[in-house]
């Protein structure tokens, strides 16, 4: 008995030590070791989570989680403030050189290449012009670990998705919404459906996933969405664009399915790259590879709706791909405004007969617009007999 209790008397004092240290630890509780505010001249005494005293936009319990350096606003030294590389850029606040190429972060973003993926070592490139997107420059960035989970509904403003292996639709009911850095597979209508304003997708795949069959009619629509360095591959179209305020700019379209079945047609897909419903104004399709399918049964690239208005319309610096379809591009006669075609890259659609297909007097502008293969110049003809000459 005595044993027992000697043994409690000893066992006792050291809890109670141990607990006090536990307390003294953090004395003014806020979460922040005492030691880590001693080591940075913050207050021991006063409740300073919250604080931000190098004004970088980052409070201390933030700082204190990134292990970055509270007293300094860019702790790394690269060029870049610790909330820019957290918050904008996703780069490591505490590595110079992110993607290790050789290159500080700083200087990727000042020189426009990307800091998070390393494509080329010092020459590393963001498939700028004169090159057009492929996987080396979309989707999801190497190294980028996915957490799975499943199809969702997002219903909360401003949502941000990050690094997520998503197995289903995502339906979109809230404005400003951010997917990034994440994998979508369906094999739903829609991949994502839009609903509301101001989402962007970006580093990111879209996929159809195949079951019994292909049900994927669109990998991305309706309309006020942004989409950049996006690979999509695998649905009947990689967008529908049914209304307004859509840009899809440095992404890689390929490998649409031309089998079916599809929701709308049957057992017979009518497969584009983009398609855009008449009506849909302000519009950006920039510097895009758009590939639909190399073994044929493809409309065009890139199609506008029949017999409607859109204005407002911008398609630029895009290499279009007709080897597996009618035209590469096809713009069917209607009331327009503003519709601007420059500058894109297009090879022959099936048969070699033309790149495109332009009725009536659709364009404002159609300026440097070339055979992909003999770099020969595309001209439009904007009378009633339609088509382009190349």
């Amino acid at each position: 008995m005595r044993k027992w209790m000697l043994l409690a008397l000893v066992m006792f004092p050291l809890s109670a030590a141990t607990a006090n240290a536990a307390v003294t630890s953090d004395r003014d509780r806020d979460g922040l070791p005492d030691r880590w505010e001693r080591r940075y001249h913050i207050s021991t005494s006063q409740k300073s989570a919250k604080g931000d005293p190098d004004h970088d936009g980052l409070a201390n319990g933030r700082e204190h989680r990134l292990r970055t350096n509270p007293r300094k606003p860019d702790t790394d030294g690269d060029g870049l403030e610790d909330r820019a590389e957290v918050r904008r850029y996703h780069t490591d606040p505490r590595r110079k050189d992110t993607d290790g190429d050789g290159r500080n972060d700083g200087a990727e973003v000042r020189a426009g290449t990307n800091p998070r993926k390393r494509t080329g070592g010092d020459d590393e490139v963001e498939c700028p012009l004169p090159a057009f997107p492929d996987k080396g420059c979309t989707g999801v960035p190497a190294g980028t670990v996915l957490s799975r989970r499943a199809g969702l509904t997002i219903g909360t403003a401003g949502t941000v998705i990050d690094g997520r292996e998503i197995s289903g639709a995502v339906v979109v009911n809230a404005p400003n919404v951010t997917i990034r850095n994440s994998r979508i597979r369906s094999n739903s209508m829609w991949v994502i459906e839009n609903n509301s304003t101001g989402l962007v997708v970006e580093d990111s795949e879209i996929v159809n996933r195949p079951l019994a069959g292909n049900n994927c009619h669109n990998a991305i629509g309706d309309d006020n969405f942004t989409v950049r360095r996006v690979e999509i591959s695998g649905c009947e179209n990689a967008a529908n664009i049914g209304g307004d305020n859509v840009t899809i700019v440095d992404s890689y379209v390929h490998d649409l399915d031309t089998t079916g079945p599809s929701y709308v047609w049957g057992n017979e897909p009518h497969t584009d790259g983009l398609q855009m419903s008449p009506g849909a104004d302000n519009i950006v399709v920039r510097h895009n590879t758009i590939d639909p399918s190399p073994g044929g049964g493809v409309t065009s690239a890139i199609i506008m709706g029949v017999n409607g208005s859109q204005s407002d319309v911008w398609i630029e610096d895009n290499f279009l791909d007709g080897a597996g379809a009618s035209y590469a591009l096809y713009l069917p006669r209607q009331s327009s405004q503003n519709i601007n075609v420059n500058r894109n890259r297009m090879t022959r659609g099936v048969g070699g007969y033309t790149a495109c297909a332009i009725l009536g007097k659709t364009v404002a502008t159609f300026a440097d617009n070339r055979d992909a293969v003999s770099g020969a110049p595309i001209s439009p003809d904007n009378g009633v007999g339609g088509g382009c000459t190349n």
